[in-house]
């Protein structure tokens, strides 16, 4: 975040530092204002959003990797975009894989509101 608003954004930074802190007094801050009925959910909900990350940020280093440098080569060599792809593969194939190898069936609890019935 402190690269994204032009500050300097090496680990060591006061700005960094000062991002860091910031996203987990807000977490904690979420956390603590959550009511023990609403924390299921919520805990649901953040797991959806980072079982969504994965794919997203693969696809955004595939970008990176396949995109022309100045000089017209690829920023990776072939091996890698091609490992990166079955890895982004797998990552999105993963629930389907896991529900054909173990033979279950991943539910939604009947007691949880983010995802109503019927849904």
């Amino acid at each position: 975040m402190a690269d994204g608003l032009g500050q300097d954004a090496s680990i060591d930074s006061a700005w960094t530092k000062r991002f860091t802190i910031a996203s987990l007094l807000i977490g904690m801050c979420v956390a603590l204002l959550t009511t023990a009925e609403g924390r299921v959910p919520l805990i649901f909900f953040a797991q959806a959003l980072t079982v969504l990350g994965g794919p997203i940020l693969v696809g955004s280093l595939l970008y990176l990797a396949m995109r022309k440098l100045d000089n017209g080569s690829r920023a990776a060599s072939g091996w890698m975009i091609v490992v990166t792809a079955l890895g982004c593969r797998v990552g999105v194939s993963g629930s389907d894989v896991a529900q054909d190898l173990f033979d279950v069936e991943f539910v939604r609890p009947a007691h949880c509101s983010i995802f109503p019935l019927g849904a």
